[in-house]
């Protein structure tokens, strides 16, 4: 047998509100109209009421290109580090996830194999190299990029290698493996959030 439907009744008494009359004797200060904007736009973000659409993944070779664009040549070994640094602090910082691509736990760390595949037997890089466009990068996308720069963006590759490796993502996702052994295992964007969000930069 069906449960019977609940009707709800909403009841809305405005007795006791100003007429448009009195409401246009007392103007807001530009303080005021800054502080009551901000606030609306919170309320429309949290119930999913904003215009913006909403953030989309990119490849992992945009992300890279910014990087090179930014930082000049460097390593293939430093690139993908730095990439995965991306990938994990944006997911913390936004929620969102970066790269549509996934890490795999190499032997020498992070790697993320579509980007493997565009500077496979390369050293060192520049941003010709890459076949990425930054003009898909977000401003926020973007804003997440530069701060991890500043924070990961002059360790050497052997630096950022060890890092890598002295963390639970990486760690997790080799498991049982002996140090020399080729693995795939991913790296998953909910191990890097959880480890991450413990160690904030």
């Amino acid at each position: 047998m069906n449960a019977p439907k609940e009707n709800f009744v909403v009841w809305f008494d405005d007795s006791d509100m100003a007429s448009p009359e009195e409401d246009a004797k007392y103007t807001l200060t530009e303080e005021q109209e800054r502080r009551l904007t901000e606030h609306l736009e919170e309320v429309f973000s949290k119930f999913g009421l904003t215009d913006e659409p909403p953030e989309v993944p990119v490849n992992s070779s945009d992300v890279a290109k910014y990087i090179l664009k930014k930082q000049g040549k460097m390593t293939t070994w430093k690139l993908q580090k730095l990439c995965y640094y991306a990938q994990a602090w944006h997911n913390v910082w936004t929620e969102n996830r970066l790269i549509k691509q996934d890490f795999q736990a190499w032997t020498n760390g992070p790697v993320c194999r579509e980007l493997f595949n565009q500077h496979q037997g390369d050293y060192v890089i520049t941003a010709n190299d890459i076949q990425g466009n930054v003009e898909v990068l977000s401003d926020d996308q973007k804003d997440s990029i530069d701060i991890m720069l500043e924070h990961y963006g002059d360790l050497t590759p052997d630096e950022l290698v060890e890092l890598t490796h002295s963390e639970e993502p990486w760690i997790k996702a080799r498991g049982d493996l002996p140090a020399d052994t080729r693995s795939e295992n991913v790296i998953t964007l909910e191990s890097m959030a959880e480890y991450y969000r413990k160690h904030l930069i």
